[in-house]
């Protein structure tokens, strides 16, 4: 089975990260909700081709000094949390 997860937008706001944190804020992402699709599989109604125009929003938190991978691992967490539902 062939997964396709595409995300059009990500807005964080409030995070304490530099330009040169975004490639490794995005590697995170996604590599935690592959990891998580993995492990965890997907609905029924995914599974058989479904589509998510939005995804609600979740609550991550993060202090000043979190490095990229630790953010974007908590976001990856939060994204497939919030299209599982």
């Amino acid at each position: 089975m062939k997964i396709t997860v595409h995300i059009e937008r990500l807005v964080l706001h409030g995070l304490p990260l530099t330009p040169a944190d975004g490639p490794r804020l995005q590697a995170a992402v996604e590599a935690e909700i592959a990891r998580r699709l993995e492990e965890d599989g997907l609905t029924p109604a995914l599974r058989s081709g479904g589509l998510r125009a939005s995804a609600p929003s979740a609550m991550i938190r993060v202090n000043a000094s979190s490095p990229a991978a630790l953010v974007g691992h908590q976001v990856g967490q939060a994204v497939y949390g919030s299209i599982i539902r």
